[in-house]
């Protein structure tokens, strides 16, 4: 166990890591689980200076190794800590209970089968990249950078890639907002 001036030295020394892992996942100081997701951090930047094998305070080497290995703790935490906040959902399904409200319940089922046939003249017509985009932009479950992040793109492919997507969807965009009678 760690003493309480070694774990505060750790914590003064090494805190912006916290911070700039929590930047780097969009976590905003505004967001209302941002003090939790920092203690949370906090409390395992402490076991992972225990569990460390070195001196990060004192030896430079020790630092540079310590600092990745906490990078490296903190966002599993971190990612964990996501996993426990939102239930996990399939990627493959989209979530129609958005439109039941607005249709019909016969339609429902229509709805879903158009969604389908949409989607896989989508698939037909984009690239896997574009594809995988397309779905994320679809489902609206990810923002965009964890968008840029998932597709290892800068912001500027990211939105050329959009309007390609557009451009090559257009032809089904009309059907869908004209549908042949």
């Amino acid at each position: 166990m760690l003493d309480d001036h070694y774990a505060r030295l750790i914590l003064q020394e090494f805190q912006a890591l916290i911070y700039r892992l929590l930047r780097q996942y969009s976590i905003s100081p505004y967001q209302s689980d941002y003090p939790d997701l920092v203690q949370e951090l906090r409390i395992k930047l402490c076991q992972i200076a225990q569990d460390f094998d070195g001196q990060p305070l004192q030896n430079a080497d020790d630092r540079y190794r310590f600092i990745a290995f906490a990078s490296k703790g903190l966002t599993w935490k971190l990612l964990n800590l996501f996993k426990q906040a939102v239930p996990e959902t399939p990627c493959s399904s989209l979530d129609l209970d958005a439109f039941s409200s607005e249709l019909p319940a016969q339609n429902l089922g229509q709805a879903s089968l158009l969604l389908g046939h949409y989607t896989a003249q989508a698939r037909e017509l984009l690239n896997q990249r574009e594809f995988i985009l397309y779905l994320a932009l679809i489902q609206g479950e990810l923002s965009p950078q964890e968008m840029m992040d998932l597709l290892e793109i800068k912001r500027s492919a990211f939105y050329e890639m959009k309007q390609r997507i557009a451009h090559k969807l257009a032809p089904i965009y009309q059907e869908i907002k004209d549908p042949p009678d």
